[in-house]
């Protein structure tokens, strides 16, 4: 899968119950506010770097949680024995009836994100 755009990343932050509020006076800076309360001001469009290890952490401190009680993630390689390996990750979940979303990238991060991404932001 492709890397998310800014847009896709601030759709799952919003998701997340992060807010983005403006900063008067400063047009390229947005203050980032986390669900706790937190304020860290940023560039406007920096929302998450995903090129660092963080990234994936953040992934399941803040978007994993926001899942359906219930819901099955499985991360795998695939296919197993190939030189090209990808990560599949499914997320399984009940809505009317049992529902499974996949996404497929070479790093696991991506994978996971755009899964989350597919039941966080447009399955709502």
């Amino acid at each position: 899968m492709t890397e998310p755009t800014k847009e896709h990343i601030k759709k799952l932050l919003e998701a997340c119950g992060f807010r983005i509020e403006p900063i008067e006076g400063y047009e390229r800076e947005v203050m980032l506010v986390y669900p706790d309360g937190l304020k860290v001001r940023i560039n406007k469009g920096d929302y998450l770097n995903t090129d660092s290890l963080e990234f994936i952490g953040f992934l399941f401190k803040y978007a994993v949680p926001k899942l359906q009680d219930g819901t099955l993630v499985s991360i795998d390689f695939t296919p197993p024995f190939s030189k090209k390996r990808n990560w599949l990750v499914s997320l399984g979940y009940s809505r009317m009836a049992f529902e499974t979303v996949a996404a497929k990238s070479n790093d696991p991060a991506l994978a996971l994100f755009w899964a989350l991404y597919k039941v966080l932001v447009e399955r709502e």
